[in-house]
Parts: structure tokens; sequence; C-alpha cells
């Protein structure tokens, strides 16, 4: 909620100080418009849009690398009024004044909210990015594992599945203990839908009482994400139409009874 705050924030802050110079000075829409041309012209545009907008972007693609422009960002709309004449077009910082002292005032709340542990740590932790996440489907279904240190093929059953990883266990005759970091080829298989991805072990832990793996698919490409959604369409297809099925078995007796 808070990301999604400062974001909406930060996307209206151009539009509220120019629809607020604009109110104020009475303007026409031509006048309108050339106040808009004003402020995306190459001496005010990257101070008046850039600014805030680059904030926007940051908290929406929340990475390490992100957080550091996004913080740039705050300090520099914030002494920019300051330091640098032509942070607004003139007209602008004289009629809009309020809203240009309201901007600082949120980006040294954002400088003190973002510096907080809890908020800084999902820019350089992606497991606390729950927003990220793909919608996961419990799929049962038969996969076999290849690699290059391990001789024989491994057969494990997958209990889980997104679009951008797996959880899976181990039901082979070949006892192997799954590493952290270890790669394989995953081959997974449903009716008309075989897909052969690579994918990378990040976890070993528990899921609905299934000791297991989680694995991320790596190096996916356009064409295994099309396979992939194709093959959970047709399993979920499946799950509905047997469950439609139990649910006209179980209401069969009462129109008998009819």
């Amino acid at each position: 909620m808070i990301f999604k705050l400062f974001i909406l924030t930060y996307m209206l802050i151009p539009l509220a100080t120019l629809a607020i110079a604009a109110l104020r000075l009475e303007l026409d829409f031509e006048q309108t418009k050339n106040l808009v041309n004003l402020s995306i012209s190459k001496k005010h545009i990257l101070s008046f849009w850039g600014a805030p907008l680059i904030s926007a972007f940051c908290l929406i693609n929340v990475r390490a690398w992100s957080y550091f422009i996004f913080m740039g960002a705050q300090i520099f709309m914030f002494i920019g009024p300051h330091l640098l004449k032509n942070y607004a077009p003139e007209i602008i910082h004289m009629e809009a004044i309020l809203p240009i002292y309201m901007t600082q005032a949120f980006c040294l709340f954002g400088i003190y909210k973002f510096t907080d542990i809890k908020n800084r740590s999902s820019f350089f932790d992606p497991s606390l990015r729950w927003w990220e996440r793909s919608k996961r489907y419990h799929l049962p279904l038969p996969m076999s594992l290849k690699s290059h240190h391990i001789p024989s093929v491994l057969d494990t059953t997958v209990v889980n599945i997104s679009t951008t990883g797996i959880f899976f266990i181990n039901n082979s005759n070949r006892v192997h203990e799954f590493q952290k970091g270890e790669k394989f080829l995953a081959n997974i298989s449903f009716q008309d839908v075989e897909l052969s991805i690579p994918i990378r072990i990040v976890r070993k832990g528990k899921f609905e009482n299934f000791e297991g793996w989680g694995a991320q698919f790596s190096k996916q490409g356009l064409w295994h994400r099309i396979y992939l959604l194709k093959l959970i369409k047709q399993v979920e297809s499946m799950k509905r139409a047997k469950i439609k099925f139990h649910k006209e078995e179980e209401d069969q007796p009462y129109r008998h009874a009819s």
C-alpha cells in the first residue's frame, strides 16, 4: 500500500502543479497548452516531469539499483528549488509555490520512509517482493530431470507450478540430495504438450505435507512461456471438468428420487 500511494502521488505531482497554476492564472485552453509545452521544454522537462516520474518508475521496478536512483531523485526534488533557478518554469514557480513546497515535504517524507529497513529491504531482497510472484497452480505432473553430473534420469513429480517456477518431490529410486544452485533440464509432458526447460534449485522446503524442492525456470524464452501457459490451462480445464463431473454424480441420487 505504501508503494502504491507513493507511485500515484509522484505521477500526480506534475499534473497537480500545472492544474493549480492554470487555475490561479485563469488560463484558457490555448494558454494552458502553452504552459504544458513550456514545462516539457528541454530546459525544464527533467526537473519538472523527469524526477517525479523516475521516482514512480523506481517504485514500480523495485530492484537494488532502483533504490539509489529513487533516493537520488528525492534529494534532487528536495534541494532543487534552492539550487536551481530553472527547477520549474518561472510562472509555475510563482503561481504554484504551494505544490512545490508540498513536493519538497513529500520527498523529505519519502527519504525518511525508504531509509526504514522494512521498506528498504524490499529493494535488495527479492523474496520480500510478494507482489511479483506469479499465480501458482496445484497440479500434479510427472517430470524427469537430467543433468551432466548425474548419470541417470531422476523421476520426480511437480506438486505446484507457476509461470516462473515449480515445487517438486523426488519419487525416483535413485536417492539424490538436491543442492541450492544445482541446474537441471526438466522434461514435463501432459497430453499433447511437451516442455523441456532448464531449472535451477533455489530452496528445500515443505508444501502441503510434502517435503520437496523449489526451483526457478532459467533462460525462459517466449515459446517456453507459451507452452507452459498452454499446459497449465489444459490441466486446469481437466480439473474443472472432473469437479463438475463429481458434482453431477453427487446430485444424481436426488434427481432419481424426484
